[in-house]
């Protein structure tokens, strides 16, 4: 099994034109360590209807297994993380404790049928978006992250609300509604801003508590994940910022929306 495993990860489609998928498939053999899988339900694994998510703004091919997206992971290795050296992601997979199952026979020959996989591949690997996404964003900490270039006024600090979230061990943050800008939240650690979709993904916990079993997370339900610490929520003000933040106003521009906040608070 452990081998199958492997050349599920290694399979990579060679009828693309990409080059980088073509040459994977011959490095990337047996590199990747071995987690015990989480056990499937028979009913769950036979699932082969292919559907597509998105992880990180790229279109990605997957199952839904269980009620959660599984991802094909050598499309995410030479698409998303095009450009990551191997061992990082070798690596990662042992700290973040992440596990690879195997696509049924079915699901194979469905990616196949796609494009997505070689007619030659013998295995496909697939990875749950809740841990494509807590890899990606261990991977790639900056992507759309950027510092503050200029000063801020005082006026934009006095709008500024405190948020945060409580996904992969969390992180907390400082929305600057008043910023022209769809990066708004500040980390508090690091200090790069992200849209908040981004945020909701992003932790600086070195070492995440083994024997969870992350399930569900989809960063693009992040208004859900983002929420004010819990010595704001009866701040009524901050509430309706972090509330305007998440639902603006239908048609108004990034200035239209800053002055929305101005002209309520």
């Amino acid at each position: 099994n452990n081998n199958i495993l492997m050349d599920s990860i290694a399979q990579l489609p060679s009828t693309t034109d990409d080059i980088l998928l073509d040459e994977l498939s011959s490095r990337f053999r047996g590199v990747l360590p071995i987690q015990p899988s989480p056990l499937l339900l028979p009913s769950d694994h036979i699932s082969s209807s292919l559907k597509s998510t998105r992880l990180n703004g790229h279109l990605i091919y997957c199952f839904v297994i269980g009620g959660e997206c599984r991802l094909c992971f050598p499309q995410i290795i030479s698409v998303v993380l095009r450009g990551v050296a191997i061992n990082d992601i070798n690596e990662l997979f042992v700290d973040l404790n992440i596990h690879i199952s195997v696509a049924s026979q079915q699901q194979l020959d469905t990616l196949k049928l796609a494009g997505v996989m070689p007619m030659t591949a013998d295995s496909c690997g697939l990875v749950t978006k809740s841990d494509a996404e807590r890899l990606v964003a261990k991977l790639l900490p900056q992507c759309n992250g950027y510092r503050l270039t200029t000063d801020i006024n005082s006026y934009s600090i006095m709008d500024a609300v405190p948020v945060m979230h409580d996904c992969f061990d969390g992180c907390t943050g400082t929305l600057i509604p008043m910023l022209d800008t769809d990066e708004q939240i500040e980390c508090s650690q690091c200090k790069l801003l992200f849209t908040g979709e981004k945020f909701v993904s992003h932790s600086h916990s070195i070492q995440q508590i083994r024997r969870i079993c992350h399930w569900g997370f989809d960063s693009s339900n992040w208004r859900h994940y983002l929420h004010l610490p819990e010595s704001y929520e009866d701040d009524l003000k901050a509430l309706q910022k972090l509330e305007l933040y998440k639902y603006p106003p239908i048609r108004l521009g990034k200035r239209s929306a800053s002055y929305a906040f101005a002209v309520m608070f």
